[in-house]
């Protein structure tokens, strides 16, 4: 899951090809039938309601995130400003399909909390930014300057306290899993870590206004209740010891647009 955009992408563009391909020798044939061309755009409509339904898993909102720009300076530096570790995948400007990262197909650099990456000094360089369970959280072209990142209206909210505490400040109950910092499941190697840490580690229920004891530091992560909510991750973050945190609960943004013109646009944005 880790390129699953990149790959995704890649994906879409051969099956494309291999169809124009079969369309044009089908056609110079003279061998096209009603049936096969009704399997064809049968075929052409499942694989990209599939490829959509791919992007909207792993990519979220734009508007979530925003990186923006702290000072100039020269060459291009990133500091996190989330709660949490995020990786980063670096592509170079002369790179026209972005496919293959920095270090290789399997790079990526990993920024933990409060940390600065320098990413280089031949600016420009476009940038995706992961969080765990590998969803890609922003794609930046980043001119030289000196920019944080950070989440728009973050879901958990950090403070020093002599006591820590998780408090549910949202409406409904939630699902809270306190893992020891340097666990494996923290890796944003490891596909479907939120999903492992939910099995490993034991969750406590805390209902709306409700607070528990926190042990810190710890990889605090968020879950859902009930049966259709117990794998689904509504936040996570990495406390530091005498951090308490409360939970203000997630939120969807507002569609813009109508449901084609988003699907046609993702499409678009993924393949180019």
């Amino acid at each position: 899951l880790g390129l699953a955009i990149l790959e995704t992408r890649l994906g879409v563009v051969i099956v494309i090809t291999v169809l124009v391909w079969l369309l044009c020798s089908r056609v110079a044939s003279a061998d096209v039938s009603l049936e096969w061309a009704a399997t064809e755009a049968l075929v052409v409509v499942l694989a990209l309601a599939i490829f959509v339904g791919v992007v909207q898993i792993v990519q979220e909102d734009s508007r979530s995130y925003v990186l923006l720009l702290e000072k100039p300076r020269a060459g291009v530096a990133i500091r996190n400003g989330c709660f949490m570790d995020v990786k980063l995948l670096v592509f170079d400007s002369s790179d026209v399909v972005r496919l293959v990262p920095q270090g290789g197909l399997l790079g990526g650099v990993l920024v933990r909390r409060g940390a600065t990456h320098f990413v280089g000094g031949r600016s420009p360089y476009f940038v995706r930014v992961y969080s765990p369970w590998e969803r890609e959280l922003g794609y930046f072209e980043v001119p030289a300057g000196e920019y944080i990142f950070q989440a728009t209206v973050p879901p958990l909210v950090l403070s020093p306290a002599e006591r820590p505490q998780f408090t549910n400040r949202a409406e409904e109950p939630v699902a809270v899993c306190m893992c020891d910092e340097g666990c494996w499941t923290d890796s944003l190697w490891l596909p479907l870590a939120p999903v492992f840490a939910r099995l490993r580690w034991p969750a406590r229920r805390v209902s709306p206004g409700g607070s528990v004891e926190m042990l810190s530091p710890c990889t605090l992560r968020v879950y859902g209740c009930g049966v259709m909510g117990t794998f689904a991750q509504h936040a996570a973050a990495r406390v530091f010891k005498g951090e308490s945190a409360e939970f203000a609960g997630t939120f969807r943004w507002t569609h813009t647009g109508t449901s084609i013109r988003r699907s046609c646009s993702s499409l678009l944005h993924c393949v180019r």
